[in-house]
């Protein structure tokens, strides 16, 4: 297009609609690039009642952070990773800690993913167990010594202190269960049920059903020498909402493991390992931004049809607070009604199940809309101009210039086109038998405010 501007010599006083023209669409172009590389895209999520300025980006990072004996971050970096059905990026980092190099490997990622157990010699006691709680889903849960998971409302630790709700232990050859809340004993064969009194270890075998507190613990394998394998499950048996990134980090002599368990319900995967006297801690998930302001929510407001549960809208009682301005500005944010504050731009875009809280969708792109919104401005101009220059082909043009055998055989075939297509539409115009349309007449349907009426009644109303 700039070639054709230099070459053609559009920006000449004569030419100047059409110069105005290319530029309008190099405009929209590099607009469209500045929006794709250096836009920002996120969701806020606030609850009634609670003020909140951190926003999560819509893109995922995968990142590392490098913690001395002490805790303390000595050293983080952060990628965007693109994760879809069909593909993913690969990830390898070189990672330099204590003046060694290492090399931080995304190995695998293994889809709906879960845990089992295998014999191995030379490996911990270990225990699968499946949960269940009234009609959810079973729930697998796999623990060696030294975990603590929770699950179905539940802590449950494997000699990992007194804490948990539920505790196994393992002892001369056999597992043990206790509680310090009621448990309940059934065996699969003969049914009977066992009260166990809380704090009693009792002592778990295939076929037997543990319940406490409302959760049923049934176990599946016992070793006394295991390890843990991920493996990928089949969704039509089981959706497990979980993926396991698989990475390993490796340099010198070291070598260890990290599995990141990226779960639908949760922002961020977060998983670590100790080497080179160091600690590398490596996450997956959104990246968490810091407005300069905040945001308070009033109230979350969800109309419904009359009559049904089905939403007709939302919206969010919002107040802007922006403490360094002095700023304090209520706003109710809904379908094409964005609230807009310092090149941010706030969408209703969700809501809680619990329709207690809000999901807005952020923009910022202050730039990028910029050069868009510039770019349309000279193409509109391109138009008026084009229709007051007297040397533009809007005023020029004679009817000797649809002499053209081309241009002649161009508008009969649009002609043609059009009316083929009337006559598709016309034969395909539904015309109802007059009894049907009786009966159908006589269906009851709501109006807008609730009442019931036959068909033929809101079709007078309207």
């Amino acid at each position: 297009m700039v070639g054709q501007v230099i070459t053609r010599k559009l920006l000449s006083k004569d030419k100047l609609p059409g110069a105005l023209f290319h530029l309008s669409f190099l405009l929209l172009i590099a607009g469209a690039g500045i929006t794709r590389y250096f836009g920002w895209e996120g969701t806020m999520h606030i609850r009634e009642g609670e003020t909140s300025s951190a926003c999560y980006s819509a893109g995922k990072y995968i990142t590392y952070y490098i913690k001395d004996a002490d805790g303390r971050v000595i050293d983080s970096r952060a990628g965007k990773y693109s994760l879809t059905s069909v593909s993913a990026d690969t990830y390898s980092k070189v990672i330099r800690i204590g003046g060694n190099e290492y090399r931080l490997v995304l190995e695998k990622i293994i889809p709906n993913a879960t845990t089992r157990l295998k014999p191995a010699a030379g490996g911990n006691p270990a225990i699968s167990l499946v949960l269940t709680s009234g009609m959810t889903e079973r729930q697998n849960l796999v623990l060696t010594k030294g975990d603590r998971k929770a699950a179905g409302g539940l802590t449950i630790g494997f000699e990992a202190g007194d804490s948990s709700d539920v505790r196994i232990s393992f002892e001369n050859g056999a597992f043990y269960i206790s509680s310090k809340l009621d448990l309940g004993k059934m065996n699969m064969m003969s049914r009977e049920i066992a009260p166990v009194e809380p704090g009693k270890p009792l002592e778990l075998k295939n076929m037997d059903i543990i319940s406490v507190g409302g959760v049923r613990i049934v176990p599946q394998q016992m070793l006394d020498s295991g390890e843990q394998e991920i493996v990928a499950v089949n969704p039509e048996e089981q959706n497990t909402g979980l993926n396991a990134f698989v990475f390993r980090i490796s340099g010198g002599n070291e070598s260890a493991g990290i599995t990141l368990w990226d779960n639908e319900s949760e922002a961020t995967a977060t998983g670590s390992a100790a080497i080179g006297r160091k600690t590398i801690e490596v996450t997956y998930g959104p990246r968490l931004t810091q407005l300069p302001f905040s945001i308070k929510l009033n109230d979350f407001i969800l109309e419904r049809y009359p009559g049904s549960n089905s939403p007709s809208g939302y919206k969010s009682d919002v107040v802007l607070i922006d403490k360094a301005a002095n700023v304090e500005r209520p706003f109710v944010i809904f379908m094409n009604n964005i609230l807009k504050y310092r090149g941010y731009r706030f969408y209703q875009s969700s809501f809680d199940s619990d329709e207690m809280g809000t999901i807005l969708s952020v923009n910022h792109d202050r730039a990028g809309m910029t050069v868009t919104y510039t770019g349309y401005f000279f193409l509109f101009v391109f138009i008026v101009l084009s229709l007051i220059n007297k040397n533009s082909l809007f005023h020029t043009i004679k009817p000797s210039s649809w002499n053209s055998t081309l241009r002649k055989g161009v508008v009969a075939g649009i002609f043609l086109f059009m009316v083929s297509g009337f006559g598709t539409i016309a034969a395909q115009k539904l015309v109802p038998d007059k009894d049907v349309a009786q009966e159908f007449g006589k269906v009851l349907v709501q109006d807008q405010k609730g009442r019931t009426k036959p068909l033929f009644t809101l079709s007078n109303d309207i």
